[in-house]
């Protein structure tokens, strides 16, 4: 009897957003292979309800179960490589705006996706995923960025995480015709070279990730995009799978997000993020980004990161770090009217059309 280990799964994730919310695409070469930090597998699961407890039934125990809705799938996934190809691309659609070229470089582009407007809607571009494993061969259909982390520690590579969350609707078998061998890994970040910098209300440009000294410590940028689950409609679609029949969502809209930066530092004469904090001052051109070798002959670099156009220090914390006298400096976007947006992501890579 064959056995199975969680570290041999495989994952793909659709090259393109969905046509439209829960409408996967059907062939292999629509698809890209991704690598995750944390192994795992997945089964779909039915919500269910049960008679138990109701007057009648003649016991505590139920006497009858019965399929509700098929349940919200969550996937993790987290990587310290491979960051500026297909995990770009989720990084961009977790800003759920629409995809722009916004600087043409030498030998690339630099691709960006504001927050997503209140013009464009609250439904985020969802994505198709393939989990395969052994007995596991799903799709699952309608996959949408809940939350993602960009974070850096000093002695670490940076690390980029997303929480997806799925609508309920899956292929078990998946169903794509021809699906690709895994591919060889893309660019990695280097683990030392960041853009970490603003511009102060003198015009002083701040960068704090070029500093002598190395006060650098760690930065962690969490966006929650925090979609309103089990949002069910009359109407919605029915799904049969594996003998089984459940409804699934036909939408997974999001409500309010939150964005959170923070950054440490090791302290040293002159903590000029605290008198900023104390009086309020309105910081521009935030940049906080890794950075990998430069594409092709250069001179530009790989990039994935965000921008904020305004922004003010929300906190500053003493703390110790490692032994060493040090400080959080918290960030708090503002909304720009200018743009519609209070932040956008973007990437920077080869890749000249389609980067979404």
């Amino acid at each position: 009897m064959p056995e199975y280990l969680t570290i041999d799964t495989e994952l793909w994730v659709s090259k393109r957003p969905e046509s439209a919310f829960n409408t996967p695409p059907t062939l292999g070469a629509d698809f890209l292979s991704l690598v995750s930090l944390n192994p795992f597998w997945f089964l779909p699961e039915v919500d269910k309800i049960t008679n138990a407890g109701r007057v009648g039934v003649g016991s505590e125990f139920p006497t009858i179960q019965c399929n509700d809705y098929w349940s919200h799938p969550a996937v993790g996934i987290s990587n310290d490589q491979e960051l500026f190809g297909v995990m770009g691309r989720l990084w961009l659609r977790g800003f759920g705006g629409a995809v722009a070229i916004t600087d043409a470089l030498a030998d690339g582009k630099r691709h960006t996706s504001k927050l997503i407007t209140k013009a464009e809607g609250r439904q985020l571009p969802s994505s198709s995923m393939i989990v395969k494993n052994g007995p596991a061969d799903v799709l699952l259909a309608g996959m949408v960025v809940e939350s993602m982390q960009l974070s850096k520690e000093r002695n670490g590579f940076p690390t980029l995480s997303f929480n997806m969350l799925g609508s309920g609707l899956h292929a078990f078998p998946h169903a794509v015709a021809s699906l690709p061998g895994y591919t060889t890994p893309g660019e990695c970040a280097l683990a030392g070279d960041l853009v970490v910098q603003y511009t102060k209300e003198d015009s002083t440009v701040v960068d704090l990730a070029g500093e002598a000294g190395c006060r650098f410590r760690a930065f962690n940028i969490q966006i929650a995009n925090n979609h309103k689950v089990q949002d069910k409609c009359p109407g919605d679609n029915a799904l049969t799978q594996n003998g089984g029949t459940a409804n699934y969502v036909s939408k997974l809209l999001r409500q309010a997000r939150s964005i959170g930066i923070e950054f440490t530092f090791v302290a040293d004469e002159d903590i000029i993020e605290y008198p900023q904090y104390v009086a309020n001052e309105v910081i521009t051109d935030v940049d906080v980004a890794i950075q990998g070798a430069v594409i092709g002959a250069g001179p530009s670099r790989y990039q994935l990161g965000i921008h904020l156009e305004k922004a003010v220090f929300s906190a500053v914390r003493a703390i110790d770090s490692e032994g060493d006298v040090a400080y959080t400096a918290t960030i708090l976007p503002f909304f720009d009217p200018v743009t519609s947006a209070a932040a956008q992501g973007y990437v920077q890579n080869g890749e000249l059309t389609n980067f979404d």
